[in-house]
């Protein structure tokens, strides 16, 4: 074994900062592209003290949610990807657990600060319920049919979400008559990161087929095989090309906007659905995963154009 303590960019990796610098951005955006613009009132109903400790906890629950997934996947990880194992190789399994544990304590602490602030116990359990779905997934559903794909993909909509319902909650404990068109803006957002993520998941599902067989984890490609889960992929991601197209036309989009929209999200989409049909290995379904995660984040993107 290498590890002694792990250097800190193998902790980075531990807790995939990639994704939670996504998360933070998602964030920013949301806060002062969509609610900032449509909220006359809301600059002022949540201080930037505030709005950085929803950013902080939702970083620290994802941290550690994918701290502890790493610290119980040892044996799954070594043969779907081992040149990627972490654990008990860089870093001592104690070190993820204590890593977990703490990440989650403050995480609690913060969010009963700002519970407090709004006067709700819903961002409370809102919260709660984040950390346990995570911890949940990693003991027990990640194995389970379909399950555990939902509770990542809900937890990726939940941190898209966390900025916009603590302004709602907010809103009401003011007393102020505002719009609040943002929510329904970030619940669409939330629900396209949602589809886009359940789609990527299934695709890491076979992606990651073998070692999941071994270790008897109920996945998709698993129960009905590899045919039938692309199948399965193709249609939602179809499904969700439809969707935007209808919502571009509903909502009547600005031609730059338009053009933002099917240049890198549904014209890549697109590309996606025949790259699922021709997939046949390991590489191809890597890239899909990559290919569908960069679709995420132009999706994202395009609430930067909305606000402007």
């Amino acid at each position: 074994m290498k590890h002694s303590s792990g250097n800190i960019m193998h902790y980075l990796k531990l807790v995939r900062y990639q994704n939670l610098l996504i998360v933070i951005l998602t964030q920013i955006i949301v806060k002062f592209f969509i609610i900032n613009k449509l909220c006359e009132h809301c600059s002022m109903l949540v201080s930037y003290f505030d709005f950085s400790l929803i950013v902080l906890t939702t970083v620290l629950i994802g941290a550690a949610g994918y701290a502890i997934n790493d610290y119980f996947d040892i044996q799954i990880d070594r043969i779907n990807k081992p040149d990627k194992v972490l654990i008990n190789k860089y870093i001592p399994r104690r070190n993820a657990i204590i890593i977990h544990a703490v990440f989650n304590i403050i995480a609690v602490i913060t969010t009963m600060f700002l519970a407090y602030q709004v006067r709700s116990l819903t961002i409370f359990a809102f919260m709660l319920f984040f950390i346990a779905s995570l911890w949940l997934y990693s003991i027990k559903y990640k194995k389970v049919f379909l399950l555990g794909n939902l509770i990542v993909s809900a937890n990726i909509a939940f941190a898209i979400l966390a900025v916009a319902v603590y302004e709602f909650y907010a809103i009401l404990n003011s007393n102020i008559q505002t719009n609040i068109m943002f929510l329904q803006i970030t619940l669409v957002v939330a629900a396209f990161a949602f589809i886009i993520n359940f789609s990527r998941e299934i695709i890491k599902d076979i992606e990651d087929i073998k070692g999941d067989m071994k270790y008897n984890c109920n996945t998709l490609p698993i129960k009905l095989g590899v045919k039938n889960a692309k199948a399965v992929t193709f249609f939602i991601i179809l499904t969700l090309i439809f969707g935007i197209m209808y919502l571009s036309f509903k909502m009547n989009f600005v031609l730059f906007l338009n053009i933002f929209v099917y240049s890198f999200i549904i014209f890549p989409l697109l590309y996606s659905l025949l790259l699922i049909f021709k997939a046949k290995d390991k590489n191809d379904f890597r890239f899909i995963s990559a290919l569908l995660k960069l679709i995420m984040l132009s999706g994202i993107l395009s609430m930067v154009i909305l606000g402007i």
